[in-house]
């Protein structure tokens, strides 16, 4: 788990055992509410799911590529933190990730025959008890993005074995079958069917290829959604003229011995070494 260092998953600091023999994990503290509080006050309009999804693609991407799997990703295991007038995401619980890949690749946790995870958002080779990779995450990250767009799950079932049959045996309900209402652009359908195949090499091999074309499909339904933090090329007006050209970006880093001080009621979380971006007159041309 420490392995895993990403800005959208909650990192582990540090590990030990007490003197009575205890192992522990120090892990960064996250001041949020859980998306699973969020969604249950109904669904959300698709910028933010878009804005949450995303974050959360990049989060599991880099896990994938260090062969890790998460496993039980849900909305109670996806903190949402407030932050200069957007949400960032903090995915939490890699308790139970494990590495993908050889003989322990698969479901064995503790013993053999052992299904670790929350029914309602396992995949069907997880169900199965089959070998795990990134994709079982996709069909689980799928599943939550359904979650937020329509405020419910595409197997309507009467209790969780039911729910876990459908998964196995049923194809997921449409999203405007779920959310009448919730005019959803064909193309965003064509990749929920695409994440929520029931096989997993009949589905995305990348999360970030999944959030990207729900990227694409909303925001050619709603005519572009403004992504937070994207990178933006701004250029002065015809005619206008800077005193100065624009320094290159500087990198520096924060001494060992110096805390950095935050807004009052900004959760802060203690790092051994933080990179900051130090830019100069870029500033002013970006206000011109």
């Amino acid at each position: 788990a420490s392995r895993v260092q990403h800005p959208n998953l909650v990192g582990v600091v540090d590990v030990g055992e007490t003197e009575a023999g205890l192992f522990y994990l120090v892990m960064e503290l996250v001041q949020g509410i859980s998306l699973a509080a969020i969604v249950a006050g109904g669904a959300l309009v698709p910028a933010r799911a878009l804005t949450l999804v995303a974050q959360i693609a990049d989060g599991l991407a880099h896990g994938h590529e260090l062969g890790i799997v998460h496993r039980d990703l849900k909305p109670d295991n996806i903190m949402v933190v407030a932050g200069r007038g957007r949400d960032i995401v903090k995915v939490v619980d890699f308790g139970i990730a494990k590495a993908m890949g050889g003989e322990d690749g698969g479901q064995k946790v503790t013993k053999t025959g052992l299904v670790v995870g929350t029914p309602e958002y396992m995949s069907p080779e997880q169900l199965s008890g089959d070998k795990l990779d990134g994709r079982s995450d996709i069909y689980s990250l799928a599943l939550v993005f359904f979650r937020m767009v329509t405020g419910a799950l595409p197997f309507i079932a009467e209790s969780a074995q039911e729910t876990m049959i459908k998964r196995l045996t049923d194809d997921p309900l449409p999203l405007a079958a779920a959310k009448p209402d919730g005019r959803f652009p064909a193309a965003l359908q064509v990749a929920m069917d695409h994440a929520l195949a029931r096989y997993p090499q009949e589905r995305y091999t990348s999360a970030v290829e999944f959030a990207r074309d729900v990227k694409q499909s909303i925001g050619a339904h709603v005519g572009g959604v403004h992504t937070e933090g994207a990178t933006r090329m701004v250029q002065a007006p015809a005619g206008a003229a800077t005193r100065s050209a624009v320094p290159a970006t500087r990198v520096a880093r924060r001494s060992e011995d110096r805390e950095l001080v935050a807004p009052p009621g900004t959760p802060v979380a203690k790092k051994r070494s933080v990179l900051l971006p130090v830019v100069g007159g870029a500033v002013a041309v970006a206000v011109g």
